[in-house]
């Protein structure tokens, strides 16, 4: 309503760069919510079946938002054209969205699973208006990009009023040992890919190929030798194998 469409067409192409984000959590917290109902109305413990999900709620989306920020503009006016060279700023108030997004999610499903959707609702209650209000003042003060802040910071807020309750009424590990373990791969792919850059540029788009390779190889290569990411990445394969 408020912007013109060259703003939109930012804010769309930024949203198809970023709509990889949150796929696995997406597909990993399918029926998850159901799953948590059933095991709390037997009183059997939800901590494995949430923090399986949790541990792949960031996988893809820490990489993608740190490679995106080492990379620059580049990542948008490569594939998409020079003209789309402002919506940079938008991707990276949308990848962090969708970071914060991915995280919250399953606790969304423990809260609703657990039998309480009253505080869910009322946190998205809190979340719309923080959204459409900080939406509304920061497009006056900061331009279009106000709008994504906004949203970010309604995001955020929905992630800590979740983590909040979920720390207070079950023994979660919000942040479990594979976030950690993600975070830590992605600065370290960080520094590789901004390494990489500093030598060869980013000017064509097979730089932009050897950026993004260098960086999927380092932090996938980080992971492997971790033994959970390994039997999860093999149990996958395994799984698909059988079903086809």
């Amino acid at each position: 309503f408020f912007a013109s469409s060259a703003v939109v067409g930012n804010y769309q192409v930024t949203s198809q760069l970023t709509m990889v984000m949150p796929m696995i959590v997406g597909v990993a917290s399918g029926g998850l919510l159901g799953r948590i109902s059933d095991l709390h109305s037997v009183g059997e413990q939800i901590d494995t079946v949430t923090e399986d999900v949790l541990n792949v709620s960031v996988v893809i989306a820490l990489p993608t938002l740190i490679g995106g920020l080492l990379i620059g503009p580049q990542i948008i006016w490569i594939p998409f054209g020079s003209k789309y060279q402002m919506a940079f700023i938008f991707f990276l108030w949308i990848a962090i969205y969708r970071t914060i997004s991915a995280y919250s999610n399953p606790m969304g499903s423990v809260i609703e699973g657990i039998d309480r959707p009253d505080y869910a609702l009322r946190t998205q209650i809190l979340k719309f208006t923080t959204n459409i209000v900080g939406g509304v003042v920061g497009f006056y003060i900061f331009g279009p990009v106000g709008v994504v802040v906004a949203s970010v910071l309604a995001q955020l807020l929905t992630a800590i009023l979740y983590a909040r309750f979920v720390r207070k009424h079950t023994t979660i590990n919000i942040i479990p040992s594979a976030i950690r373990l993600q975070a830590l791969a992605s600065l370290v792919m960080g520094v590789v890919v901004y390494a990489t850059k500093a030598q060869i540029g980013v000017s064509e788009w097979y730089h932009l190929l050897i950026l993004v390779g260098t960086g999927g190889i380092v932090y996938g290569t980080i992971l492997f030798f971790d033994e959970w990411h390994r039997e999860t990445v093999f149990g996958t394969i395994e799984d698909i194998t059988r079903s086809s």
